[in-house]
């Protein structure tokens, strides 16, 4: 049924498409069972061995041992090369996503085997579940592990958070006290921050706001980290982040003489190691919510070199020369494009009117009504164009008709345009085209003045055409 309503309209189904995305639900469903599953399985790993230490504050690389093993069928005593694990240390230096920080990647290495670490999570009970694949031989549970995060990425991660926290300052003291975080992505050599503000911010503003940020990395000031009682760090000013649940003590992170913030992140000792902000943008997440991203370091370096290759590219297009000159060179060629296209619509509209005369003049009486019929060389579009064009020249008494096909590549289309009195005689786009439809192997859809037809079979389109003339004499005779 689905399938025949579908024809009638004009339309086809796309089957494939369907299963495919059927296919990719079953795929879903699967996966939200495993996580179930999986869940359940780390809350008992979290019962036998407690929490894990964290030592990646101090050390990059340390010594432990793997207290729990999982792979895609729960807990198992050992997993071997091209297996996707979880793996649960009882001491570790990687850092699980928090705060806005994504976990950190590297590698496990133990007597037998070696694992990639691609993403490091907190499971329950405070254990450090560090996600991967075996890259090569076995890991076993119990086996002492050598822990080692990927160095460039740890501190590429450490860069962006140290800017969040100046980019963090740098808002609140242009738009106000106001423009507090509340979201973060900190990533590798990028960072995304949402604070609450009324409107946009304009991009002179950013750009004031990024001019700040980086005179305050070439100051490069101490990071200094330390921990302390929660009322302590609040009575020295300390901003903690909106829906953060903090214990007695908690770790507090300054920035210099000018910001300081709970933060349970990674750092850079110095301002200076960040280099270099490059704002990206600022964007609406919601209502009275802006996000703003940016990137830090080599990342920002890339950026800016990139956009100064695409800027000579445009100089070179515009044949500016001098990148200062480029913008009004753009202006002078857009203008130019402007009248050209003008002027170009004045000769297309003239085309279509003088082709509308031409069509017009084909047309033959019909049971007192106006018909023309034709097969043309155009798309879609082009053929409802000339179809009501040819209609609302040719409006009589009796009522006029206009029937247009195409068989480009190989397929059918047909547009039919109907006038108003043709229809109070009681004849509609869809019904002239209903059976010239089935010729050409589709359906037939639209509305009582316009009505359009396709299908897979274009050699059909000419009989279905001619036979138009008969249609409209039926459908008359009928009213």
């Amino acid at each position: 049924l689905t399938r025949e309503l579908v024809e009638d309209a004009g339309l086809r189904i796309d089957e494939e498409g369907f299963e495919a995305l059927m296919a990719e639900q079953r795929e879903r469903a699967k996966r939200a069972a495993k996580k179930g599953r999986l869940g359940e399985e780390l809350a008992a790993v979290a019962a036998e061995v407690g929490r894990s230490e964290f030592v990646g504050y101090e050390t990059l690389e340390a010594e432990g041992r793997v207290r729990a093993l999982l792979t895609d069928t729960g807990r198992a005593p050992v997993a071997g090369e091209g297996e996707e694990v979880k793996v649960v240390l009882d001491r570790t230096p990687f850092y699980a996503e928090s705060g806005g920080q994504i976990g950190d990647h590297g590698y496990l290495r133990t007597a037998g085997g070696l694992v990639r670490v691609l993403d490091t999570q907190y499971g329950p009970g405070d254990t450090i579940v560090h996600t991967g694949v075996v890259q090569s031989g076995e890991i076993r549970e119990g086996e002492d592990v050598h822990a080692e995060v990927d160095r460039v990425r740890r501190e590429a991660t450490a860069r962006a958070h140290t800017a969040t926290h100046v980019v963090h300052w740098t808002l609140r003291h242009i738009l106000g006290e106001h423009a507090r975080q509340a979201g973060s992505l900190v990533a590798p050599g990028r960072l995304r921050f949402d604070f609450p503000h009324h409107s946009a911010v304009p991009r002179d503003v950013l750009d004031q706001a990024e001019e700040l940020a980086n005179r305050r990395l070439a100051e490069d000031q101490p990071v200094t980290i330390y921990e302390t009682t929660f009322e302590e760090a609040r009575s020295q000013g300390a901003i903690a982040l909106f829906g953060e649940k903090y214990g007695e003590f908690v770790r507090v992170v300054e920035v210099g003489d000018y910001s300081i913030e709970l933060c349970g992140g990674t750092h850079v000792p110095r301002t200076g190691n960040v280099a270099l902000i490059r704002i990206l943008g600022e964007a609406s997440i919601g209502a009275g919510m802006r996000r703003v991203e940016a990137l830090v370091g080599p990342d920002a370096l890339k950026e800016i070199n990139l956009e100064r290759d695409l800027l000579q590219a445009v100089v070179q297009a515009l044949g500016a020369g001098d990148p200062r000159s480029a913008p009004e060179r753009a202006r002078q060629l857009l203008e130019q494009v402007k009248r050209l296209e003008s002027e170009l619509g004045k000769i297309r509209r003239q085309e279509v009117q003088e082709r509308i005369e031409e069509l017009a003049r084909t047309a033959v009486p019909v049971a007192g009504a106006l018909l023309v019929t034709a097969v043309l060389p155009a798309a879609a579009d082009e053929l409802r164009e000339l179809a009501q064009g040819v209609v609302g020249r040719l409006e009589a008494e009796g009522g006029a008709a206009a029937v247009l096909g195409s068989d480009a590549e190989g397929k059918g289309l047909i547009a039919a345009a109907c006038s108003k009195r043709l229809v109070a005689r009681g004849v509609t786009a869809p019904a002239l085209l209903e059976r010239a439809a089935k010729q050409i192997g589709g359906g037939a859809g639209g509305k009582p003045i316009l009505g359009f037809a396709g299908g897979p079979n274009g050699a059909a389109v000419r009989d279905a055409i001619g036979a138009i003339p008969a249609r409209l004499e039926e459908l008359l005779a009928g009213h």
